[in-house]
């Protein structure tokens, strides 16, 4: 076997090793859902618990191009549930309602978040690039929706931190080892520890309907504490058969009625589009790189590596999401993609893969 031969079949492993890697995950949870959606049952009334299971990955990609760079992984886990009665727990008051009718979706939740640079395989990371972080935190949210008036708001509270305790490094060396590949190298180079504490709120608005097919509804985001300071737009444009969107966020998940019939699957599917402009004021992953914290030790760290300082974070960052939605009685599918310019100057923007299964009961 000459030289040419040999690196040829290197590189088609490397491909077949990216392919694996990228779809996985999609695979895996096709199965899942296709599996509980046919043991389901119409129980013909409106479910009001659900589990979600919430993976984003930039190696998951419609386009069949996947990264490993950047925000590269976001693994959340939660339970929603609706209360017959008013909760007497402190933060359930504080948190803002849509009204008296609104139907109102509480959840617990737990997620992680990991960033790296696009090199992985050198122990210093470059300066410009993202800096290996993680982060781990609890979720407290309330989901209000009000079907009468077309609104409904949407807040979280975020308690954890970023560092080493976040567990990020030792969950991707895992999952690169269990995949079989590139080993990420400088990870002892993470950001320091850092609490957080943020709360997030949205509000979203009908502003149209085709129908029953088609929702086009408006959306600002307020997000404010020690890991991200920001302000967003979005408008969400829903097409296909689906559930009123502001029905309750379990039903947004869900195939059920109270006029189903039990004896029959039923069937959703939708396409959704949510174009997005952000600012943000403060992001701890891209206002920091590395363990590197002020000017004199930026300044020295770039004399060592001979690199210039490290480049500043983009406030301005426009975004797109696209996908589509499969739901199946109490179980629901999706996929999306999720377009973003760069958050850094001087790097490219940034594709992310979601894939999300919801069981509701």
């Amino acid at each position: 076997m000459n030289e040419s031969t040999v690196l040829k079949s290197f590189k088609f492993l490397n491909l077949k090793t990216a392919v694996m890697k990228s779809y996985i995950p999609l695979i895996i949870f096709c199965f899942i859902f296709f599996t509980f959606s046919n043991v389901s049952a119409q129980n013909g009334w409106a479910p009001k618990k659900m589990f979600r299971f919430y993976e984003d990955n930039d190696f998951i990609n419609l386009r069949g191009k996947g990264t490993d760079e950047a925000y590269t992984n976001g693994t959340r886990l939660d339970i929603f549930y609706e209360k017959s009665r008013n909760s007497h727990f402190v933060l359930n008051k504080l948190f803002p309602k849509a009204g008296v009718n609104s139907v109102n979706t509480y959840g617990w939740g737990i997620m992680q978040l990991m960033y790296t640079p696009r090199t992985i395989n050198t122990v210093e990371p470059d300066t410009h690039d993202f800096p290996y972080a993680g982060a781990l935190f609890a979720i407290r949210s309330l989901h209000s929706a009000n079907a009468l008036k077309k609104y409904s708001f949407k807040t979280e509270l975020q308690i954890g931190l970023t560092g080493p305790l976040s567990f990020a490094k030792e969950a991707q060396i895992a999952a690169h080892k269990l995949i079989k590949y590139q080993r990420p190298m400088g990870w002892d180079s993470q950001l320091p520890p850092n609490a957080i504490f943020n709360i997030n709120f949205t509000a979203e608005k009908k502003l149209m309907q085709y129908k029953k097919w088609m929702e086009v509804i408006g959306g600002t985001q307020i997000a404010a504490g020690t890991f991200l300071n920001s302000l967003s737009a979005h408008s969400l444009i829903r097409i296909g058969k689906m559930n009123p969107y502001f029905d309750g966020f379990i039903q947004r998940f869900s195939s059920s009625s109270e006029k189903g019939n039990k004896n029959n699957m039923q069937w959703q599917a939708s396409v959704i589009l949510r174009p997005r402009i952000e600012y943000q004021f403060y992001n701890v992953i891209t206002s920091r790189n590395g363990n590197v914290k002020t000017k004199k030790e930026i300044t020295e760290n770039a004399e060592k590596s001979n690199l210039t300082e490290t480049s500043s974070p983009n406030h301005l960052i426009a975004g797109f999401d696209y996908g589509m939605s499969l739901i199946c009685d109490h179980n629901s599918f999706s996929i999306t993609q999720k377009v973003e310019s760069a958050s850094i100057q001087g790097l490219r923007h940034h594709e992310v893969g979601n894939i999300s299964y919801t069981k509701s009961w």
